[in-house]
C-alpha cells in the first residue's frame, strides 16, 4: 500500500484495520507509527528497511509479529511487545542496530532463527519463557552481555549466540537437552 513511499514521516493505524503486510516495507522516512488497539497480525515485512523509524507504539490486541517486520530498522532504540503476542517470526528484529534492550513476552514459545541477528546495540534480554532459541537468533549482538535463559529452555540451536564476545556469564538451565554447534562462539 506504501511500500517505497519514501516521503512518508508519520502515520496512525485505525483499530478497524486487523493485518498488515509488507505495507510500510522500504518508507526510507517513516519515524514514528502508532498503532491502535484492534490490530491482530503484522505480517512479514511490514515495516522492513524502515530505516528512520524511532518509535512504535504495538496494540494489546496484537498476537502475531511476522518474518521480517522490523528488519533493519536501524534507528529503533527499544519497543515494547505486549504480553497478547504468542509469535515473533523469523528475523523480525534482524539488523536492529540501535535496540537496546528487549523483553520478551512470557506468550512467546520460541525464539526463531536470526530473530535478533545483527543488534549490535543489543546489551540486554528478557527472556521469562522459551521450549527454544532457533539458530543465529542472537548472532552478532556484540554488545550483549546479560541474558536470563528461562528454567522452560530445552534446546539452544547452533549459532544461537555466536558472535556475542561481550557476554560474560550465563547458566545453562536443568532442563536444556540440546545445545547446538558453536552456539556461544566468537
Amino acid at each position: 500500500v506504501f511500500k517505497d513511499c519514501t516521503g512518508l514521516k508519520s502515520v496512525t493505524i485505525p483499530g478497524s484495520v486487523k493485518k498488515l503486510q509488507l505495507t510500510f516495507k522500504n518508507c526510507t522516512s517513516l519515524e514514528t507509527v502508532t498503532i491502535k488497539e484492534g490490530l491482530e497480525f503484522l505480517y512479514d515485512d511490514v515495516f522492513a528497511e524502515c530505516k528512520k523509524l524511532k518509535s512504535v507504539t504495538l496494540p494489546k490486541t496484537l498476537k502475531h509479529i511476522g518474518q521480517g517486520t522490523f528488519y533493519g530498522c536501524v534507528a529503533l532504540k527499544s519497543i515494547k511487545i505486549p504480553e497478547s503476542v504468542n509469535e515473533i517470526g523469523q528475523s523480525a528484529f534482524s539488523c536492529c542496530s540501535s535496540l537496546s534492550g528487549i523483553k520478551i513476552p512470557q506468550t512467546v514459545p520460541f525464539i526463531k532463527t536470526c530473530t535478533f541477528d545483527g543488534c549490535t546495540s543489543l546489551a540486554e534480554v528478557d527472556l521469562p519463557f522459551a521450549a527454544y532459541i532457533g539458530e543465529y537468533a542472537f548472532q552478532s549482538c556484540k554488545s550483549l552481555r546479560s541474558v536470563k535463559l528461562p528454567d522452560s529452555l530445552q534446546w539452544i540451536y547452533h549459532n544461537a549466540f555466536y558472535g556475542c564476545s561481550e557476554l560474560a556469564s550465563i547458566t545453562i538451565p536443568a532442563n536444556v537437552t540440546r545445545i547446538g554447534n558453536i552456539a556461544f562462539a566468537g
